[in-house]
């Protein structure tokens, strides 16, 4: 049957994981979610568990969980869950799925999903927990941060550089070189050619911050 692993969240972020699951290895999966949605199934596996449950399960034996639960523009419940279940003992395993490359130089954290059709070129890193999401491109000697969420279809050219618990919006674009700075959002569309500070919101093309995050 494989290993066991606890997914926690059982929404939209949940059936990608799901889908990019290798199931040989992962015969016996555990979703998390809310009380009132225990009973329900997601791609045909049932809610069987609730925040209550983690240290019971994992005493029972399962050692890896997966945080299923998205982010867009604030990464603290995804942080928060991760602290929780760390602190109970479990692993985090990497997730990618098949239809990504990945290169074999690129080095990828605990507890990071990879999308279909993502690309992660040579000597990038991406931190621990981020989300690197479907089409999203990851070239070159990009360095990703703890929490990070890289939206479908975003583009981020070589040497670009990105700080923890930042979201990079759908379709956004980061030219060669550029910082995004800790915490910020880049909207969806954006276009970053300059460096973007820790804690704002930036959107246009050019991307220019509106507000502080």
């Amino acid at each position: 049957m494989g290993d066991s692993l606890l997914i926690i969240g059982a929404g939209g972020h949940c059936m990608s994981v799901l889908d990019a699951l290798p199931r040989s290895k992962y015969g016996n999966i555990t979703l998390s979610d809310l009380p009132s949605r225990v009973g329900l199934r997601v791609m045909g596996i049932p809610i069987a568990a609730t925040d209550d449950d983690w240290e019971p399960i994992y005493k029972a034996g399962c050692q890896n969980a997966f945080i299923a639960v998205g982010s867009v523009g604030d990464a603290s419940k995804r942080i928060r869950i991760y602290q929780r279940l760390k602190q109970i003992g479990f692993a985090f395993p990497t997730i990618i799925d098949p239809t990504a490359a990945v290169s074999e130089s690129a080095v990828l954290a605990s507890g990071v999903f990879v999308g279909k059709r993502a690309l992660i070129n040579a000597q990038a890193s991406i931190g621990a927990c981020a989300i690197v999401n479907t089409a999203a491109v990851i070239e070159h000697d990009c360095k990703l941060g703890d929490f990070v969420h890289v939206a479908t279809g975003a583009c981020l050219a070589g040497n670009v550089k990105v700080g923890a618990k930042v979201h990079i919006g759908i379709g956004a674009v980061v030219i060669e070189g550029v910082n995004i700075g800790e915490g910020a959002v880049l909207g969806a569309g954006a276009v970053a050619i300059d460096h973007i500070p820790p804690r704002c919101t930036a959107v246009g093309i050019p991307a220019k911050p509106i507000k502080q995050t």
